[in-house]
Order: C-alpha cells, then sequence, then structure tokens
C-alpha cells in the first residue's frame, strides 16, 4: 500500500501487509515516488504496478511511475507535463491490456481544474467543471501514449467509477460522477491494438434489482458465478451484443448425440435419424447485448444463437443453465423459454412449452425446427 491522504503518511516507503502472519510491514523505497499521491490510478502487470496521475502538493498531474516489488524501486516511465495529454488529472479508471503478447495501459476519464490546458484529445468531451471522457493508451515497450479510435456507448466526462478487467482486452465500468450528478449506467468495453468499443448495458429500469447510482466505490472480477459463465473471453459483435463463446458441433444421421458445452450452460440432445450427414449445428453464447424483454420479465441465463445448416428431420431437446435456485413446484412455472428473430433490438418472446424442474439448474425445451 502506498500514498494516500494523511498527516502522518510517509511516501518514501511501501505498506507491506503479510496474510500469513497478519503484520504490516515499512519497508523504504528507492528512486522518486509518484508527485500525485492521492488519486491515483494503479494497476499490476506482473512484478511491476504502475502508478498514474493524481493529487499532491504541486496539484493534478498526468505522470506515469512504476514500482518494483522485487527491488522496492520507483522508475518514473513518463514525467507530469502541460505539454501532452493525457490531461493532468485524478480518479480516473486505468486497466492493462495485452495485444499481441505486448501489454499496454488504459486510462479513462477524469477530473482536473477546468482551466487546465493540456492538449485535448480528439473526440473526447471536457466539462466546465474539470471532468473528461478520454480515452489513452500507453504503449510499455516504447514508452508511447496513444489516442484509440472509440467507437459506441461512449461515457459522458466522468470521473470516480469502477473499471473492472474481464479478460486480456475486456473490461466493465460501472458508475462514477458526472456534470449531472451520480450515474448507475453500466457499460461493456472492448479494446483492440487501435480502437475501443463501448456498449452501455440497457437498464430493465425495475424488472431487476439494478444498483443504485454510486461514486469511490469499488468491485473485483470473481472468476466463478453461480452459472460458472464468465470465466471467458469477451469481445463486441456489431456493437450490440457481447460474445462470450462460439462452438460448432458437427452431427450424424446413424446414430444419437448428446452434446455438452458446460462451460457456458449449454446441452443439446438428438435422436437417431434426427439429422442429415454431417449436419452442422454452429452455437454463439452471448453474455449481454441489446435485448428487450417481455414486459415484467428479466433474463436469468445466456443468450444463445443457434444455427442448423440442415433441417431437422426429428425434434432437438435444447437444455439451457439458469441461475435460479428453485425450490418449490409453484416456482417452476414462473421461468419461460423465449426467443428472437435475427435483428438489433433483439425483441424477445415467450416461447410455449418447456420444463423446469425442482433443484435443477437446467431448463430443456423439444425444438422441431431451429431458424
Amino acid at each position: 500500500m502506498w500514498g494516500g491522504y494523511g498527516s502522518r503518511v510517509d511516501y518514501d516507503v511501501m505498506e507491506v501487509y503479510h496474510l500469513p502472519t497478519g503484520a504490516w510491514d515499512q519497508k523504504p523505497t528507492t528512486g522518486t515516488p509518484p508527485p500525485g499521491t492521492r488519486g491515483y490510478s494503479s494497476v499490476a502487470i506482473g512484478k511491476d504496478i504502475y502508478y498514474f496521475g493524481g493529487k499532491g502538493g504541486r496539484g493534478y498531474e498526468n505522470s506515469l511511475h512504476c514500482f518494483n516489488v522485487d527491488s522496492f524501486k520507483w522508475r518514473e516511465l513518463s514525467p507530469s507535463s502541460s505539454d501532452r495529454d493525457p490531461m493532468k488529472k485524478a480518479y480516473c479508471g486505468m486497466i492493462s491490456a495485452n495485444f499481441d503478447g505486448e501489454d499496454y495501459l488504459v486510462v479513462i476519464g477524469g477530473r482536473s481544474y477546468s482551466y487546465i490546458n493540456t492538449p485535448k484529445q480528439p473526440d473526447a468531451q471536457y466539462s466546465a467543471s474539470g471532468r473528461c471522457n478520454e480515452i489513452h493508451y500507453y504503449r510499455i515497450s516504447s514508452d508511447q501514449w496513444i489516442s484509440p479510435v472509440v467507437t459506441g456507448d461512449r461515457p459522458p466526462p466522468i470521473e470516480d467509477f469502477t473499471l473492472t478487467p474481464v479478460t486480456n482486452n475486456t473490461a466493465v465500468m460501472f458508475g462514477g460522477y458526472t456534470d449531472n450528478g451520480v450515474i448507475n449506467k453500466l457499460y461493456m468495453i472492448s479494446f483492440t491494438k487501435t480502437s475501443v468499443d463501448i456498449l452501455e448495458v440497457p437498464n430493465p429500469e425495475g424488472s431487476v434489482q439494478w444498483p443504485k447510482g454510486r461514486y469511490g466505490h469499488s468491485s473485483i472480477n470473481l472468476p466463478h458465478n453461480v452459472t460458472n459463465r464468465y470465466d471467458h473471453s469477451l469481445s463486441v459483435w456489431n456493437s450490440s451484443v457481447i460474445i462470450a463463446g462460439q462452438k460448432l458441433f458437427i452431427l450424424q444421421e446413424d446414430r444419437s448425440h448428446s452434446l455438452q458445452w458446460e462451460k457456458y450452460g449449454l446441452r443439446l440432445e438428438c435422436p437417431e435419424g434426427a439429422v442429415s450427414k454431417d449436419t452442422e449445428v454452429a452455437v454463439t453464447a452471448l453474455a449481454g447485448g441489446n435485448f428487450k424483454v417481455p414486459k415484467g420479465t428479466v433474463l436469468v441465463s445466456a443468450v444463445y444463437a443457434i444455427s442448423v445448416s440442415k433441417g431437422l428431420l426429428k425434434p432437438l431437446v435444447i437444455e439451457l443453465q439458469h441461475c435460479v435456485d428453485l425450490r418449490k413446484t409453484s416456482q417452476t412455472g414462473c421461468l419461460k423459454f423465449v426467443r428472437a428473430p435475427l435483428k438489433s433490438p433483439y425483441q424477445l418472446s415467450i416461447v410455449e412449452g418447456g420444463c423446469f424442474r425442482v433443484g435443477k439448474r437446467y431448463g430443456s425445451i423439444k425444438r422441431e425446427q431451429i431458424n
């Protein structure tokens, strides 16, 4: 632990907590620590911890420093300067990304004095209160700041939100403080080497317990949740859905098939003679997107795009995993299957039939055709 605001904080030491013993220790550091001692952003890559921006005795900063946990030495990678962007700021978000085996830093948003006149990033917005929605990359190998192309639902100028990595090049962003006050918007962000694509996840407005607006909070990414579906790669497809994974099954006519894609909660039961020779079943698991659910309902599973290369000769049984703890028979009638045409926004409608059982996390439905 380093920095923060307090009358006795020593910026020349690193506070270390030993998990096995439960003891704190102060270890001296060498090199020059960052001038921004509070409100900075930090992220760890291996044994290096990167610190950007923040606020100190000189005001807001835009320096970038690296601290190595083996040598306990600071290195200044990019000095604080009014001659370049990113702007001098604090309370922004920073994560790491990896493109083609190379590490980058990503810095988003933040706040500064409104009169600071560092160069403005093209297409970024700067509010009268000093907030911004800049998005910058820092290429570690070449000590280079980069302005990627930003598409999609770019947030307004914002500070004090959470930016939580999901994979090497995707993240979720929630909450924060804007010129219109505290917000509770959720964004899915996908990064490539030269671009950033942002998708605002729509709030169902009362159909689920959506988090209240907040800022100055924290969030983490757990490797598994109740449906075991979020330890995977994410990408954005046509800015309308978030693809979690894709799978291709090849079926034969002369035998039955029991196909399982447990990672994304999908099972297919294909009886003998249900398909022609070498029939392909392509499945795309969607973790989110521009879905419109029937009034009074909420999604409790991933969404799947399923296509079959040839017409079915017999019905298939599709089983999907959900996250509802069914304890009573009366609850099973509350779950329904839905489907939507392949056109955004994806208007989901209820499909009659389907079976949900007490104590089971999979529901099943028989389909005579899939299109």
